[in-house]
């Protein structure tokens, strides 16, 4: 079985850095996938260390356009709000 694909993001302002994760789970040969913003939505691209990443909608850093797309099995997202 191929490993799962993981995908993450790459943090703004104060949310939590998970960039060291995701070079660890690289590192481990597991695929990892990162959110590009285009016209029909998040688009999930391939990323690996090494890689730069340019400065997308609202200046977030994404995987370049001719990345490869992925889909991943497994999203970690930011916490955007809660409640008690």
């Amino acid at each position: 079985t191929p490993p799962t694909v993981l995908a993450g993001f790459a943090p703004i302002r104060c949310e939590a850095d998970v960039m060291p994760f995701l070079h660890a789970v690289r590192a481990n040969h597991v695929p990892v996938a990162l959110p590009r913003l285009s016209g029909g939505g998040i688009v999930f691209r391939s990323w690996r260390p090494g890689t730069e990443l340019v400065p997308g909608v609202w200046g977030i850093r994404e995987p370049p356009e001719e990345a490869p797309l992925a889909t991943p099995d497994l999203v970690l997202v930011p916490l955007a709000a809660f409640d008690a």
